[in-house]
């Protein structure tokens, strides 16, 4: 899947419309997927993630890697107060906000795109690359915040929150996810802060 998902992002690289000097906040990063996919194209990454375990799983990840620089810390940007870390300035003006796989977990979207949008630089990117909209397999599943997402519904929710020049690419075929292995189609969506006037 990590494979597929890598492969369809780094085809779509001008799609996304990421440079080589780039600094990228990959939020729910977990253990760096997005970063790993995009590494070879930006110069630097801030991962944030609500798991201790998954912060250390990226930095172990990351901390010999010499062609781009990568750290990730703990945080929450969907709570009331922020932390003195989340509020430092080094965690703003991003080129590139990317959610990877981690947005249908997300219960309050809106809050979410408004708080990722907020550390755009004017004119910077925010990337969501999740799953499109599906039924809920078995019990399990039926805890998840959202069963993925329809293009409309991704358009309509990016538009809320201020970005402009949204577009939706879906990956071509189907990755397995989860065991017993389910199909999933995967899609990538793009929207642009609105440049200062």
């Amino acid at each position: 899947m990590v494979k597929q998902i890598t492969a369809f992002l780094q085809s779509n690289i001008s799609w996304i419309g990421i440079k080589p000097t780039d600094r990228v906040l990959d939020y729910a990063c977990g253990p760096g997927t997005m970063t790993g996919a995009l590494g070879a194209y930006a110069a630097e990454f801030q991962g944030i993630d609500l798991s201790d375990n998954m912060v250390e799983a990226y930095n172990n990840r990351f901390q010999s890697e010499t062609k781009f620089k990568a750290t990730a810390m703990v945080g929450d940007l969907l709570t009331d107060s922020l932390p003195e870390n989340l509020s430092d300035p080094k965690t703003f003006n991003f080129d590139l906000a990317a959610v990877g796989l981690g947005f249908h977990h997300i219960e309050n979207l809106e809050l979410c795109v408004e708080r990722l949008t907020a550390r755009l630089r004017p004119g910077g990117t925010l990337l969501v690359v999740d799953f499109v909209e599906h039924e809920p397999e078995n019990e399990f599943h039926k805890d998840v915040a959202h069963h993925g997402f329809s293009e409309a519904e991704i358009k309509h929710l990016f538009g809320q929150g201020g970005l402009v020049d949204v577009d939706v690419l879906v990956m071509d075929g189907e990755v397995l996810m989860f065991e017993p292995r389910f199909p999933r189609k995967v899609f990538a969506a793009r929207g642009r802060r609105r440049p200062k006037e």
